[in-house]
């Protein structure tokens, strides 16, 4: 990107202000992407109409998967309308309507048929890895899933997720409604919790699994379980915030049990650091770590419980400069920058412990490809507020910027291969090892996970954190903003929040609608359906820049198919906001024929392609329509 420094002022659609311009229209475009858009893939052709949820994608369907989702899910809450905030729910419930009881099996219907791991029968309170095809699959599915453990950080991502959309929403109703569901599931992982208050857990049972193997017995070799960091993680901050919701919702014994549930898993962290100060992937029972960095045995770096302990507050100020410098002096972590899984390769996933066959016959098991070394966007926008709270802009905004060329390309690959330069993507037929430009047998594709990078770098600019009180705002914007001009509205409470940044060096001083308020938490009991609010950092006598949003094009539906013309004509009679985002939505597909087809940032602009795009569009506005 080029660097702009200079004052001068950026007027986007949803995001605008002053000085870094590459900057604000990266944020301004990472926005864009939660609406109807020409220039770029956007949310809504990842809904479902059938059961009003999102879908994965690509070749993936309509099927959802818990770890796949999570960066986007989490990085998009503040920014959901209530239209859109109502699919995500529904997208949840997925899960939470097949929520395990000991009794129920994978299969809707109780018959099995199809993938063999939906006749598993999960304990009670366990999510799972996704629910498609008529069914949740309770363990990771790839790969000896008999082998695996229960999906237990899945779970926990689930109660994370479910209690930040309940605090955002602050429906008591709905409190009530999830609240059973969400102790079944804590429970379900507290039983896997030890004496040192770590979680003893066997493989398979983290994000992006199957990529933990648990521990080892070489002389029977046979898997058994270790203390996995990840699970630790992330149940500690849903502890956190399912204390919040049991406030909001009343109870405060339930808040009080929740939060010792939560210090008791942050004061055993520590147990789990290396020597420099980041966190080991796992230990055995033993007390061996895994994921000690240049060690003869496990000596890898492992990303993802790194950056989600600093994203979501589960270490200390200090731990998150030992972290942050850590990934930093490994270039192997990121050598497209962007961060991979893990550095260097794995030795003790159950692949590498058993040494399946897999590993000799799949390209996908080569190192840097898969869950061993391949870059994940979903794990990237968790990355991306990570580097924003250490205060390292550059490497979040570089990433973020990795991810939208290859969205201007239309190719939101998942994983992203060969350590993250992505040369050439299994998943997308491509052959030609070398630049990936021989054959691509799907030169197109849109994945939910992909949206991460652009939802969480919005998210941690202000970090937006829902509380029983009100909502609570970090600063992490860079001092090469000076100021900031948030279009794109919060949806909090019921109602709609405008930010706007004055950046500077002195403690931010909050105006709510005018008024001052003490702290940095927005109290939810004096907002209004619409609301202000101003965050000053430079000081009183600030000269605010008149920035107005850019008003968004509207292109002449008259060049589309007849049929997408009903549609238009259809819906442009309603006055609900699903009947704009379907008219909108036939906008963009309009406009998308009058734009160049000159994105070609890694693979080759082609009719095939081209064609693909404007199909892409088309059924996006067929299938929100209801028409298959």
């Amino acid at each position: 990107m080029e660097t702009d420094v200079t004052e001068t002022t950026y007027n986007g659609i949803y995001a605008g202000g002053a000085g870094r311009n590459d900057w604000l229209k990266l944020i301004d475009d990472s926005f864009s992407m939660l609406h109807p858009t020409s220039r770029l893939p956007y949310l809504q052709m990842l809904y479902n109409p059938e059961t009003e949820t999102f879908k994965e994608g690509f070749i993936w369907g309509n099927g959802f998967w818990m770890q796949n989702s999570y960066g986007f899910a989490y990085g998009a809450m503040p920014f959901l309308s209530k239209k859109w905030r109502r699919v995500l729910q529904n997208s949840l419930d997925l899960f939470w309507d097949r929520l395990g009881d000991g009794k129920r099996i994978g299969a809707d219907d109780g018959v099995p048929n199809g993938l063999a791991c939906r006749h598993l029968c999960a304990p009670d309170g366990a999510l799972g890895d996704c629910v498609i095809d008529g069914g949740i699959v309770y363990k990771q599915g790839d790969g000896p899933f008999e082998l695996y453990d229960w999906f237990y950080e899945a779970t926990a991502c689930g109660i994370l997720l479910e209690c930040d959309l309940l605090l955002f929403n602050r429906d008591l109703t709905e409190i009530e409604k999830y609240i059973d569901l969400l102790l079944r599931a804590a429970d379900h992982i507290e039983k896997t919790r030890a004496e040192n208050g770590l979680f003893l857990v066997g493989a398979s049972a983290n994000l992006l699994a199957p990529s933990y193997g648990g521990s080892f017995d070489e002389k029977t070799k046979t898997p058994g379980k270790a203390y996995l960091t990840g699970l630790a993680v992330t149940y500690g901050a849903a502890m956190k915030k399912l204390a919040e919701v049991s406030e909001l919702g009343g109870d405060r014994k339930l808040r009080d049990r929740c939060l010792e549930k939560y210090e008791r898993t942050y004061a055993a962290l520590p147990q789990l650091l290396t020597e420099e100060g980041y966190l080991a992937k796992s230990m055995d029972p033993d007390g061996t770590l895994h994921g000690v960095y240049g060690a003869e045995k496990h000596g890898y770096l492992e990303a993802v419980c790194n950056v989600d302990a600093i994203a979501h507050s589960m270490v200390d100020e200090e731990t998150v400069k030992t972290i942050y410098n850590k990934i930093a002096s490994v270039e192997g972590i990121r050598p497209a920058g962007i961060l991979c899984n893990n550095y260097p390769s794995l030795d003790d996933s159950l692949f590498r412990y058993l040494d399946l066959d897999d590993l000799r016959t799949s390209y996908i098991h080569k190192p840097g490809n898969w869950v061993d070394g391949g870059c994940w966007s979903t794990v990237e926008g968790r990355a991306i507020i990570a580097y924003l709270e250490a205060g390292a802009a550059d490497d979040a905004f570089r990433a973020a910027d990795y991810y939208m060329k290859w969205a201007a390309d239309y190719r939101q690959d998942q994983p992203m291969s060969q350590w993250g330069h992505n040369t050439c993507n299994p998943w997308q037929e491509e052959n030609g090892a070398d630049d990936g430009h021989e054959k691509i047998g799907r030169p197109v594709g849109v994945m939910i996970d992909n949206f991460a990078t652009a939802t969480c770098l919005g998210r941690g600019l202000l970090s937006y954190i829902p509380t029983a009180v009100g909502l609570t705002v970090r600063v992490n914007i860079p001092k090469d903003i000076t100021e900031y001009v948030q279009h794109q509205t919060v949806n909090y409470a019921g109602g709609e929040i405008n930010f706007r940044v004055a950046n500077g060096d002195h403690e931010p001083v909050l105006f709510v609608n005018g008024i001052k308020i003490r702290g940095t938490t927005v109290p939810a009991s004096i907002l209004n359906d619409v609301n202000d609010v101003l965050i000053d950092m430079r000081g009183e006598g600030y000269k605010w820049h008149d920035v107005e949003p850019e008003k968004a094009y509207k292109a002449d539906v008259s060049v589309l198919p007849r049929d997408l013309i009903d549609i238009y004509e259809r819906f442009s009679e309603g006055k609900d906001e699903f009947s704009k985002t379907v008219c909108d939505m036939v906008h963009a597909a309009a406009e998308r024929r009058e734009l160049p087809f000159d994105a070609e940032n890694f693979r080759p602009m082609t009719p095939d392609k081209k064609e693909e795009i404007l199909k892409l569009y088309d059924d996006a506005v067929r299938s929100a329509a209801g028409i298959k």
